[in-house]
């Protein structure tokens, strides 16, 4: 088994970080790469990570939404023009690609190069979704984060895999807020004692704790449920 990088719109299969004569690739931040990034233009792939506002691309070791160019790219979605050309047809702001006609598909995924380099290679690593970055003043994070360090911190009390992180618009509070729901483990009954409320009170103040010291965020609202709660796509998405 090796990490890898595909979607439906490229044919499912982008990228690998690892082959017949590469025994281990570079860490960065803890992330394993998917994409070992060299002379990809002799074959016809291009991988290049942009900031999705100006289309320009970014330094290595910045984030931004990565973009392929390949023929392995879909032509589109059927009977939708405008998100064919939204997602089918960008082109970066740099010299020479509107004048190749060369198009690169928006991934909507979110990743950088990486600040290490092995020789002349670089070495992409995937670090979320754009659509799900929770965006804090100026900087962001990332949901899976988040999550992460809820269950960790409460590993007795949580379910893995059944938390989920976002920014929600609570009116009372009159801006947006970073809302944490976690599945509860051994808990299926229908009612609350004493003992329970206490313990999930603890659970609460320890995940608004942690989250602030380790990711450097505020959480709003923590809120627990029963297991089997938050709901899932087939492929385990929450």
């Amino acid at each position: 088994m090796a990490p890898s990088y595909g979607l439906a719109e490229n044919c499912t299969f982008v990228s690998t970080a690892w082959g017949p004569n590469i025994s281990q690739a570079p860490t960065s931040r803890g992330l394993l790469p998917c994409a070992r990034i060299c002379s990809q233009l002799e074959l016809g792939i291009e991988m290049i990570v942009v900031d999705p506002k100006t289309c320009e691309e970014v330094a290595a070791g910045e984030e931004g939404d990565i973009w392929i160019y390949s023929p392995s790219n879909a032509n589109g979605y059927l009977d939708n023009r405008w998100l064919t050309n939204e997602v089918f047809l960008a082109r970066p702001k740099r010299k020479g690609d509107w004048e190749n006609g060369r198009f690169y598909l928006r991934t909507g995924d979110m990743g950088d190069m990486g600040v290490i380099t092995k020789g002349i290679d670089k070495y992409l690593y995937i670090t979320g979704r754009l659509k799900d970055i929770i965006r804090k003043r100026d900087h962001f994070v990332h949901p899976h984060y988040l999550e992460t360090t809820a269950f960790m911190r409460c590993t007795q009390s949580l379910r893995a895999g059944c938390a989920a992180a976002f920014e929600a618009d609570i009116t009372r509070c009159n801006t947006n807020v970073i809302v944490v729901t976690a599945e509860l483990k051994n808990f299926e009954h229908d009612y609350i004692t004493a003992q329970d409320e206490e313990r999930m009170k603890r659970i609460c103040e320890n995940i608004y704790v942690c989250i602030e010291k380790e990711n450097g965020v505020a959480v709003g609202f923590v809120g627990l449920v029963k297991a089997r709660c938050i709901p899932k796509t087939t492929s385990g998405k929450l």
